[in-house]
This record gives structure tokens, sequence and C-alpha cells, in this order.
């Protein structure tokens, strides 16, 4: 007769002795093969094949780094992206950039103004008209001592905005110092004009082009200068 079986003992292979374990299975206490130690981050491994599944204790490799830049921890935000730090420097660094373009205008039209000035008060000391058996007419013998006055008073005028401050409205009154050198010397040039066609004994000297052309860049530039003020 066969012995009865054990109490206790169900069907299927026999136990293990105590301390042996299956093929492929760790010991009690150490981990599986391939799965970190506790306090150990995932190590990702080579992506599955479709339709397969991933090694149990790697983490696809799009899962790992999605989001997450290396060497950036877990439930930590990523930074942002290159391009999108460089954006608002580029937006803030534009605003100096034409600040810095709107004073260099500015200077260049007050430095335009004095050249402006200079060529008034060249005309104002030069030969306004030539006559025989007399000699050279000055400016300075009638009136070009006016004009000598508002090219100086434009010079400085347009100081400031020369040397880079925004007090504009000082260009605008240094236009009109540069239309009235203007309109004296254009009258005054009229006038030799006229007495020269009658008498050919008088010329016309040229002081009093230069002062019109030196008024004329006065306020143009004066002008120039109040538009790009206003812009800046």
């Amino acid at each position: 007769m066969t012995a009865p079986p054990q109490s206790g003992a169900g069907y299927g292979p026999p136990a293990p002795p105590s301390g042996a374990s299956f093929q492929g299975q760790p010991p009690q206490g150490q981990p599986l093969q391939g799965q970190p130690l506790q306090g150990q981050p995932l190590q990702a491994g080579p992506p599955a094949a479709p339709g397969q599944h991933a090694a149990p204790g790697y983490a696809p490799w799009h899962q790992t780094n999605q989001g997450y830049p290396q060497g950036q921890p877990l439930g930590q935000q990523a930074p942002p992206p290159h391009g999108a730090q460089q954006a608002p420097w580029a937006t803030s660094s534009a605003q100096p950039r034409a600040l810095d373009t709107n004073a260099k205008t500015r200077r260049l039209a007050g430095w335009a103004v004095i050249a402006g000035a200079g060529l008034v008060i060249l005309g104002s000391v030069l030969p306004w008209a030539s006559v025989a058996f007399v000699g050279s007419v000055h400016g300075t013998d009638g009136d070009g001592v006016i004009t000598l006055v508002c090219a100086v008073i434009a010079a400085l005028l347009a100081l400031p905005a020369a040397l880079g401050k925004r007090l504009n409205w000082l260009l605008g009154i240094a236009a009109f110092f540069g239309l009235l050198s203007a309109g004296i010397g254009a009258y005054d040039l009229s006038n030799i004009s006229a007495l020269a066609s009658d008498e050919s004994l008088v010329s016309v000297g040229p002081g009093l082009p230069i002062i019109i052309v030196g008024g004329l860049v006065v306020v143009g530039a004066s002008i120039f200068g109040l538009i790009k003020g206003k812009r800046g």
C-alpha cells in the first residue's frame, strides 16, 4: 500500500528546500535583475520593438527625457527652452537701440544747425556788393549785423541738441532765427541785384548767397530735429 499524502500538501511541484530559489529568481532581500535598488533613479534602456513591452525596470527613453533635461531631478519644473529665454532680452534690447538712434539723430540735427549758423556768420562778414572806384561793401556795414546776431543765437539754441539733450523746443526757436537770416539775405540780394542791373559799376558779392544757404540749412535741420525728437 502507498503512504497517504501528508496533511497540508497540495498538488503541484514539490516546494524547494529552505534557502533555495528558482532559476532566475534572486534570494529573498535581493532585487530582481534590472530593477534598481531603493533610492536609486530608474535608468532608461533601449526602446522596445513595436508590439512589445519594455523590459521591466526600464522606462522608455522618451518618457524619462520628456520635459526634463539631463541632470534635472524629477518633480521639478524644467527651464524654458533657450529660444524662449532670449525673446524678452531681444525685446528689451530693441528699445535702448531705438533710443540710441534717436539721440544720434538729435545730435546730428544740432550740429547741422550749428554748421548752418556758421555759414550765416561767414556770409555776414564777407562782401555783399562791390562798387567800382569805391570798393567792397561788407555785410557788417548794413544788415549783416542783424544776420550775424541771428546766427549766433541759432547756434547757441542748437548746442543742447548737439550734446544729446532732449530740449527740442529750442530747435523751433533756432529755426525762426535761421528763417529770419535767410529772409534778410534774400531781401538785400534782390535790391543789390536790381541796382547792379541798372548800373554796371555795381556787382553782387558772395556774402548774401552764403547767408541764404546757411539760413535754409538752419531751418531744415531744426525741423528735422523737431520731428525726430517727438518720435524719440
